[in-house]
This record gives structure tokens, sequence and C-alpha cells, in this order.
């Protein structure tokens, strides 16, 4: 599906003349990107700086997030996006290390997570699927003035019996419990394709693995890795699931 890029808002993006100012500090999450194996140039550092930038600048219009200091923004939700990368990348070099990965950011929200991964990975084909209008139009805002290139938008509900689309890997971060969440997933897999979903200490959703999954998962269970944030001393939960043939 094609880009719904809306011009005006291009022109209003132009007139704030928002520059990136060094307003975060990497220091505190160089040994987490160490420890995850993720190395950032200085490029891309500025280029999610820059979008960082934009989240802080129109959170009230858009409703984004809670807390839009810089250091809440950078060591939170772009370190959090930062986490999945070794998976994508162990996806990409195990099962298909010559294809172009198409990956969605399921409830993209604020894109921390779609737009996060696709500048640090812009090799990949991203596609953010949003249902809200206000988060959809500063979406929309985001990638003009970020200029990535191969990332798509799609305003559509997040709901069980999706229309199908196929996707060789699903990312999902707080639209849904688990079991719940795998099932909105599936129809959107191509067979053997991969759901990563974020699970946290806290989420009120039962962290699952293969030893204690429903057996209504519509996907198989493949593996649970344990993290942790920066500026935060809880558990965290990547759970990677499959869709079969």
């Amino acid at each position: 599906m094609k880009l719904k890029y809306r011009p005006e808002i291009s022109v209003e993006m132009k007139q704030t003349n928002l520059e990136t100012q060094r307003l975060y500090d990497w220091a505190a999450l160089t040994g987490f990107l160490d420890e995850w194996n993720v190395s950032l140039s200085e490029e891309k550092k500025k280029q999610i700086e820059s979008y960082l930038n934009l989240v802080a600048y129109h959170d009230l219009e858009a409703g984004l997030t809670a807390d839009i200091s810089p250091q809440n923004l950078l060591l939170r939700h772009a370190a959090d996006a930062l986490a999945c990368l070794p998976i994508l990348k162990r996806i990409q070099n195990t099962v298909s290390p010559d294809k172009i990965l198409r990956v969605a950011d399921l409830g993209s929200g604020a894109g921390f997570i779609g737009i996060v991964v696709k500048i640090a990975c812009p090799e990949i084909n991203m596609t953010l699927i949003e249902p809200l209008k206000r988060r959809f139009d500063f979406l929309n805002l985001a990638l003009i003035a970020l200029g990535l290139k191969e990332i798509h938008l799609i305003k559509k509900p997040i709901r069980v019996n999706q229309e199908p689309f196929i996707f060789d890997i699903v990312i999902e971060r707080a639209v849904a419990p688990l079991e719940k969440a795998a099932k909105i997933v599936e129809p959107l897999l191509r067979p053997k394709g991969f759901f990563i979903a974020y699970q946290s200490q806290n989420s009120g959703d039962r962290p699952m693995s293969a030893d204690n999954a429903e057996p209504a998962l519509p996907l198989e269970i493949k593996e649970k890795l344990n993290y942790r944030l920066p500026a935060d001393d809880k558990n965290r939960y990547l759970i990677i699931c499959q869709r079969g043939d």
C-alpha cells in the first residue's frame, strides 16, 4: 500500500524550522548497545535525535507520550526499539540473508519502535500500522520531515480477523495481551513468518514461554529473551513466535 503523505503537513513542518539539538546523552546507553551487539553511526544517532525532537515538539497535539524529556525519550522509547535489533538481524541472517525483510510495526503510535528500527536498519522495508487519526497524522509528518525511504503507513483498525498481509516480521508493543496479539498478527504474517512481542514485568500479562504457552495460541513460541533498559530496573521480555506453513 502506498504511503499517504499530506503535503500541507510538510509545509507546516518546514515553517517550524525545528533543528536537532544535542540534548541526548548516549553514554548511558553505550553499555546496553554493546551488550545487544548494536552499532549506530553518528549519522543514525542524529537522525534518531531529530525524530525524538519531533515527538517532543508535537506531543501535545498528537497525544504521543507522558514524559517528553530527552533522556526519557532516548533511554526508554528509543532504547526499547533498539533492543529488538539482534533478533531482526538473526532472522535476516539465518532465514533470508539475501532478502529485503518486510517488517510491520503493529499499533505504531508515535512510531517509537518502527521509525527507530527503520533508522537503525535502513535496508528493511517497514510498514507502520496505526488506527488513530492524530497519531497517523503525526507519523505522516515525521516520515516527511525525516525523509525516510521504503517505509509505509497504513491507517486501519487493530482487531482479530485482520485482512491478510504478507509480512516476514510483525513487531508489537503494548497493543494487547500476548494471546490476543498473536491472533491479530497471525493473518498478517507469511508462512514461517515471525512475531516479536514486547512484554513488561508489570504489564499484567504473564510473560509466556514455550513451557507455559496456551494451546490456543495460533503461533508457535520459539524463544523468550529477557532484557532491561538503562532507565529501568524491571525485567522486560521479547517473545519470538513463528507462524507455521
